[in-house]
């Protein structure tokens, strides 16, 4: 395979720091993902470190497992510990915490990290709550000072870091209830509380390497913005990367100009990149490239409020006829309640000028299972889709539709999902009046949603149980008759699972991620 390195390397010293970059997902898919390249970079760029990246594929290392001091995990989704717990394994490092007792290190950051940790507090020495970029170079300067520290001391060291948690440092205390009743340190020398880390971004973030071995092959990935300013109580993409932040627009257009002759597309993501201030200017900048260079041009998500006419006009010119728009409810009732600000009348200007452009493909996404959501509101989600396709009938239009999974940090985050049954015939409801009218739709799996629940909602007393579960290959849709198992066999005191999913915590409940 063919990697072309976007930076210079540096010129690394003696005795060097030998660190795995983990990713628990394929080559393939790591290597189509900025923040997880970010990371590595910034590690590759220290004089101080010898880095390494290790795939769930990965066949062999170039550093020995022995030698390695710490790996360094990405975590993305909550179903990730699969294959953070398989990799591990792979090299025979015991998946506890407790159970390692020198080097390597094993830490992880990540949305799923920062929204609540306590679920895998079990299984890392630490974890980074926040941004990481900033985090890690500080982390291996304090390293260097205490690298002959026994591992106690040693992370009592590093959990003084802005951003740093170690989960062994802390404890839980409950109540008859099984509710929360205390959370605090064991040393006063360990911050009671946990500060998250939060990076400037004036400079843009873009791909560090690129290869046409990757799942999005030969493409550069720029990050437009950080975090939304909307507020839409659902989302942790907004409540938890506060405050919105963008890159300098001198800093996208170095990134493209750099790079535009070694890539095929280029990438704009974020949660709302039509909200950078510079964005119409980009678009221009792009439009002019255009005429000179041959490479496409692809927007993570569009405003469905506005239409775009610079971003179509970036998409026409590069041969792209697609756009992604999330609606999130067909209920004008819903959107509201969930302060997302997009009237019927707006989407349907902007779709329809969308048709009229020449954009051949729209993708909405869009949730079932809201708070509040009734059979009215679910019909009304498909009467407007149904309308929405007969109004413009040159434009391909799909759906892709999850369940509402309740955040950790957002206003949400106290509420439950629907019960299995409920996201089941809501689903079946959907999908079958969608393929009545040939509307094309993907869903998330219910079971899968549950799972994600249960886990974001947790506290340190489901770790053991998510060892179990990994240890004895149980599958998403037997999950609850797994726990009983598990209860019975430990002889352990634990709440159902439906008590972490599918309830709504009193409001003068302490949270497990309050902390």
């Amino acid at each position: 395979m063919t990697e072309k390195y976007l930076y210079n390397p540096v010129k690394k010293n003696t005795d060097l720091i030998q660190v795995w970059k983990a990713f628990p997902y394929t080559y393939k898919y790591g290597m189509s993902t900025l923040g997880y390249l970010t990371l590595f970079k910034e590690l590759d760029t220290n004089s101080d470190v010898n880095v390494e990246r290790i795939f769930i594929n990965s066949k062999s290392t170039g550093i020995k497992p022995e030698d390695v001091e710490f790996i360094s995990f990405s975590f993305l989704f909550e179903n990730d510990f699969q294959q953070i717990f398989k990799i591990l394994d792979k090299y025979k490092i015991p998946l506890k915490s407790a159970d390692r007792k020198g080097r390597p290190l094993i830490f992880a950051g990540g949305p799923v990290i920062t929204c609540n940790p306590e679920p895998f507090s079990d299984f890392f020495d630490f974890m980074i709550i926040g941004d990481g970029e900033n985090s890690l170079n500080e982390i291996i300067d304090r390293y260097k000072t205490i690298r002959n520290y026994e591992k106690k001391e040693l992370l009592e060291q590093l959990a003084s870091i802005r951003g740093v948690y170690v989960p062994s440092l802390y404890r839980s205390t409950y109540n008859d209830d099984f509710s929360m009743k205390d959370f605090y340190s064991i040393s006063p020398k360990i911050p009671p509380y946990i500060n998250k880390r939060t990076a400037k971004v004036t400079e843009c973030l873009y791909s560090s390497i690129i290869t046409s071995d990757a799942f999005y092959a030969d493409t550069l990935f720029i990050e437009l913005g950080r975090g939304c300013p909307y507020k839409c109580k659902f989302c942790s993409a907004s409540y938890l990367n506060r405050p919105f932040r963008c890159p300098s627009f001198e800093s996208v257009k170095k990134a493209v100009d750099t790079n535009i002759d070694l890539v095929k597309t280029i990438a704009f993501i974020g949660a709302m990149v039509s909200m950078n201030p510079d964005f119409d200017k980009i678009c221009d900048y792009l439009i002019n490239l255009r005429k000179q260079k041959s490479f496409k041009v692809e927007f993570s998500s569009l405003k469905a409020d506005k239409y775009n006419q610079k971003a179509v006009d970036v998409l026409l010119a590069c041969n792209q006829y697609e756009v992604n728009i999330a609606i999130e409810s067909g209920s004008q009732k819903i959107r509201d309640l969930i302060q997302k600000e997009l009237t019927e009348e707006q989407l349907k200007n902007t779709i329809s000028l969308y048709n009229k452009s020449g954009i051949k493909n729209l993708n909405f996404y869009s949730m079932i299972a809201l708070p509040n959501e009734t059979e009215e509101d679910i019909t009304e989600f498909i009467n407007l889709a149904k309308e929405l396709k007969n109004q413009n009938k040159n434009i391909e239009i799909s759906y892709t539709i999850s369940s509402f999974i309740p955040k950790p940090g957002t206003p949400y985050e106290r509420n439950s999902i629907e019960s299995l049954d409920v996201l089941e015939k809501k689903v079946s409801f959907v999908k079958t009046a969608f393929e009545k009218e040939k509307i094309n739709a993907k869903f998330s799996n219910p079971h899968q949603d549950i799972i994600n629940t249960i886990i974001s909602k947790s506290d340190r007393r489901l770790a053991s149980f998510i060892e179990y579960v990994y240890k004895n290959n149980i599958k998403n849709k037997d999950w609850h008759k797994a726990y009983e198992n598990f209860r019975m066999i430990n002889n352990v005191k634990l709440p159902d699972l439906q008590w972490y999913a599918e309830r709504t915590i009193p409001d003068n409940e302490l949270l497990p991620w309050s902390f």
